[in-house]
């Protein structure tokens, strides 16, 4: 069979849509990341973010730590002994989050999270003021951490809870998290 130079074109194109879609979910599958042509791997939700919304690379970290504390110090907050097995399960696995912390959600309730982050390098758990109703995203390579980050399976428009189920953004500085951004509703 001959084709015409114009239906070739069109079933070229046709097969470039089948394959990108193809490469997309094979990525997706893969947790959410694009590999660019510029070699840098990037998550699809930092690709399509709007303008102005913090990105894990906005907050890079210099130290980084693949060890594990010896010993935890839980301080003096009586939550943390409540915790205390999730916690160091958590912790024993090491860094996720800036560099030399490990990162705990802790359930508190039915769509409810609270926060303990661990500074391997010394064994002190701080316990966080924060709670998140949609989960958390966070890296180990960034000291920013999304709370109720917008996800495929619960989009913003879905959300009919007040503005603290929305995406908000920290910084982890000097122990604690700072106020970065909230982002609206779509």
């Amino acid at each position: 069979m001959v084709l015409s130079p114009r239906t070739k074109s069109i079933c070229l194109a046709i097969t470039g849509v089948f394959v990108l879609g193809a490469l997309y979910l094979l990525l997706d599958r893969r947790g959410g990341e694009a590999l660019l042509p510029t070699g840098e791997i990037r998550e699809f939700e930092e690709l399509s973010a709007p303008a102005g919304v913090p990105k894990f690379s906005d907050f890079p970290v210099k130290e980084k730590s693949s060890g594990i504390a010896a010993e935890l110090k839980f301080g003096a907050d009586p939550r943390l002994a409540q915790y205390a097995d999730a916690i160091e399960k958590e912790a024993a696995l090491g860094a996720n989050f800036a560099g030399h912390f490990s990162l705990v959600a802790l359930p508190c309730g039915t769509g409810c999270d609270m926060i303990a982050v661990v500074d391997l390098r010394d064994g002190m758990v701080h316990m966080v003021n924060l709670i998140a109703e949609f989960g958390l995203k966070f890296s180990p390579d960034s000291s920013l951490l999304i709370l109720n980050p917008a996800t495929k399976e619960v989009p913003l428009s879905a959300r009919n809870t007040g503005p603290s189920s929305l995406p908000t953004y920290y910084n982890w500085q000097e122990n604690k998290f700072v106020f970065v951004y909230h982002q609206e509703r779509d």
